[in-house]
């Protein structure tokens, strides 16, 4: 994830940089699709109101354009500068988007997005989908339900690279990826969370890649992937690294507690380091825990 991201609101001194990085980002498709980029509608459908400017350290770098409407988020446009495409940015926007249609109760987020995009395969990855095909474009649509039915079940090997994109997306941990140990949540045919543990050294165990699509976080989907994994592996003590900020929720669902690092177990403690060293200079706090 890209360093010193900020958001902030769209001012008249902006709408020519939304502009030129719309041209850049997307006129090839316009002109490929829709027979042609025209510069009067461009115009006539921008409103500075709707639009979030991308900074990184104090640079523009991106904006994304939502409209509200009714309990629906419609999602007209999101871009990112080519150089920073694939390095974190375009989630960034995304979980601030997410974070803001749960905020506002909204039941959906909508998106238009062409066919040949590669940006499908992160919106899919990120869990919307899609529900209609309109000519060279596609309707995919995030949707929170309160009656959804997840089954929770043991992974297999065709689950793998779903899994591993799961983890990618949360910035989780893939080392020592065994598919043997691992717990999905399946919404339908979709998987949507997984959980795991990982043997660390001779016999040390660790919660590990515990994780939930942003569209069905705080439905309580993590909640029971934790009752599920840990039912499942009966050995005790089980370790665990994460923020600090998810101390409460690991606390309050299965009781760990946090673990100074002088007193974990050898095997545990290098691991504590490897994952320092791995966040070393990102803002985010690491604690250790443990499940007696």
């Amino acid at each position: 994830m890209l360093k010193d991201l900020s958001l902030r609101k769209c001012a008249e001194e902006d709408l020519d940089f939304v502009h030129d990085l719309s041209i850049f980002s997307m006129k090839e498709f316009v002109d490929r699709h829709w027979g042609g980029w025209s510069e009067e509608l461009f115009w006539a459908d921008i409103d500075k109101i709707n639009i979030t400017i991308l900074e990184q350290s104090g640079k523009r770098v991106g904006f994304f354009d939502t409209v509200n409407e009714g309990d629906m988020m419609r999602l007209r446009n999101i871009q990112v500068e080519q150089s920073l495409q694939g390095q974190g940015a375009g989630k960034y926007m995304m979980e601030k988007i997410i974070d803001e249609a749960q905020k506002l109760k909204m039941a959906k987020i909508i998106l238009r997005v062409f066919v040949d995009n590669p940006a499908v395969g992160f919106y899919e990855r990120l869990g919307f989908g899609v529900v209609e095909k309109e000519g060279g474009s596609l309707v995919m649509e995030w949707v929170v339900e309160s009656d959804l039915e997840i089954d929770y079940v043991g992974a297999t090997e065709e689950d793998e690279n779903v899994i591993r994109d799961i983890i990618e997306i949360l910035a989780g941990d893939n080392t020592n990826f065994d598919i043997d140990r691992f717990i999905v949540a399946k919404d339908g045919d979709r998987i949507v969370g997984c959980a795991r543990t990982k043997i660390v050294g001779d016999n040390c165990l660790e919660l590990a890649s515990v994780g939930v699509l942003p569209a069905y976080q705080g439905l309580g989907i993590g909640s029971r992937l934790l009752q599920e994994i840990l039912a499942k592996e009966k050995q005790r003590p089980i370790y665990l690294l994460t923020g600090a900020q998810h101390e409460n929720f690991y606390n309050q669902k299965v009781g760990a507690e946090i673990i100074a690092p002088e007193k974990l177990p050898c095997a545990f403690r290098k691991e504590y380091e490897r994952v320092i060293g791995v966040f070393l200079g990102n803002k985010t706090e690491v604690i250790a825990m443990v499940i007696k």
